[in-house]
């Protein structure tokens, strides 16, 4: 990674994404080899009948086998801060590059009393 991003994004970024009140929610799933392996080989959203015959091999419910494949879903998506910190890294190059654009600061400073005037 470059180190303009990394710092951007550590001191910049993310710090702006945390104030908005974005926040970074830890998906927390039993890893499984098997069904893992299914995940990666098959098929990432499995049907009734591949559900079931994969609750009888691994003595899970069908419930906890449709769990664990919507939360190894959501794992593979990058996290809504990811997201928030990676476009603002964007949006602070395009603002760098635009030579008449605010400098950053002003900028800060105008969005935060834009941001304080509206209505709640």
């Amino acid at each position: 990674m470059e180190s303009r991003f990394i710092l951007s994004v550590r001191f910049i970024a993310s710090p702006f994404a945390r104030f908005l009140g974005v926040i970074d929610k830890r998906i927390a799933f039993v890893p499984n080899t098997f069904c893992e392996k299914v995940y990666q080989t098959i098929t990432k959203s499995p049907n009734a009948e591949r559900i079931e015959g994969l609750s009888k091999q691994l003595g899970w419910s069908i419930r906890e086998v449709e769990r664990w494949f919507k939360n190894r879903r959501k794992q593979s998506k990058p996290s809504l801060m990811k997201k928030a910190t990676e476009s603002r890294y964007s949006v602070n190059n395009k603002m760098c590059m635009a030579r008449h654009m605010l400098p950053l600061q002003d900028f800060f400073r105008q969005f935060i009393d834009f941001i304080q005037k509206q209505p709640a």
